[in-house]
Order: structure tokens, then sequence, then C-alpha cells
């Protein structure tokens, strides 16, 4: 049986997962990876991190929602028999707004829990909006201390895992939200044209695609997993 690893967005904790799962095959395997929150790890130390914590014994398929997309390509590249498909939510290789760099020192004036406020979620999320949602995903960056989103951010601006996504053999999804206001098309584009390996599913939903829009990425989950399960007994 494979197992789901999921590796969380910006504040790290996979707390926003519960949405997915719930609508995930009941019987699926599964193991959320979380980053310590109080430690400012970078990219390459995240990596390492996941890593050791990757399953021994069991084949898994890899799944990296948004800021962890780059951890999730850097270790789909390694040569691990164990992995078996790589799922990318709503992700990027590289800086997916590299306009935006100039502004980076900007970032330590910032008040971070303001991009938690009830009314920039509400019009994030759009007609996928509902209290529930907003409060879900409200305690779960109010629970990151505001230095911690502040240097995952300073990542974000900084990372380049684009050479490494050639060296990903194993089949590759990639879910794409028609609504992103984070995520722009051309950073799946770019991850689909480096590697032809890689499939991309626009689904109908914001940026936070997996919570807003879990019925339909459960759906693609289950089934890309099912094939890759076929696949193997052939």
């Amino acid at each position: 049986m494979l197992t789901l690893i999921l590796l969380p967005g910006l504040d790290g904790t996979g707390d926003l997962f519960g949405p997915l799962l719930r609508e995930c095959d009941p019987e699926l395997q599964y193991q959320i990876i979380r980053y310590p929150a109080e430690v400012h790890m970078n990219y390459v130390q995240l990596t390492d991190f996941v890593r050791a914590r990757l399953p021994a014994e069991n084949d898994f398929v890899l799944l990296g929602e948004s800021f962890s997309g780059p951890i999730a390509i850097s270790i789909a590249a390694e040569s691990n028999n164990r992995l078996k498909g790589l799922i990318l939510c709503c992700t990027f290789a590289s800086n997916p707004r590299p306009e935006l760099s100039a502004l980076s020192s900007l970032l330590a004036l910032f008040p971070m829990q303001l991009a938690s406020t009830s009314i920039l979620l509400k019009c994030m999320l759009g007609k996928f909006s509902t209290s529930a949602l907003c409060l879900l995903i409200q305690k779960a960056i109010q629970s990151i201390p505001s230095q911690t989103l502040r240097s995952r951010l300073l990542q974000v601006i900084a990372v380049n895992v684009e050479d490494k996504i050639k060296k990903i053999a194993v089949p590759v999804l990639y879910l794409k939200a028609k609504n992103d206001w984070f995520v722009p098309a051309n950073a799946s584009n770019k991850i689909q044209q480096l590697n032809s390996n890689v499939r991309i599913a626009e689904v109908d939903g914001p940026h936070f695609l997996l919570q807003a829009n879990a019925r339909e990425t459960a759906a693609m989950i289950n089934e890309f997993i099912l094939e890759i399960a076929a696949q193997r007994k052939r």
C-alpha cells in the first residue's frame, strides 16, 4: 500500500490538511510532516528535515503544497526507490513573484498577522469562503511566530530548484488553482516545460485549493495514487 506523505504550506503546521483528508479514500495511509515553528530553517535544512522522516520501508507518494514545493521537488530529484509519485499543489520551483524581490527588505516592517484577517481571507477564498474555513486558516497562521513566517517568505524569494526538475523520473501531478492570487500560471507551465512527466490539472478554487475544493482535489489525488498502484502491479 502506498503512503501519502504531506508537506504543508507556509504555516508548516499541517493542520490545514484536515479538509482534504476527510475527502480522501478512508483506507489511504498518510503521514503529515510538520515543520518546527520556533526554528528558522532554510530550504536546504527543511529538505534534510523531511528526508529524515520519510518512510524507510513503505513506498510513498510525496505531496508538496505551496511553500513546500521546492522541498518536494528536491526530494523527488534524488534516487529514492521508495518514491513512486509526486504531487505539487499551487507551488513553484523558483520565486513565483520575482517582481516583488526588491521589496524583500520591507518584510521586516510588515505585520504578518494581517495576512490572516477575515476580510482578506474572504476576498482570497471568494465563493469558497466559509466561516469554518476562514477560522481554520486563521488559527494555523496565527499559531506561527511572525519571524518564522518572514523567514519562510524570504526563502521563497531566494529559492531556485529548477535544475532539479529535470532529474525527476516518477509521474508528477500538478494541481493548479484557477484563481490563485499568489502563484501565477507560469509557475506550473515552467515546471511542465522542464519535465514531460508533469501532468497539470486545473481546478476551480483559490490558492488554498486543498482546503477550499477538497472534494475535487481529493478525487484527483485518489485517482493518481490508484494509477501508480496499478502500474506497480504490472
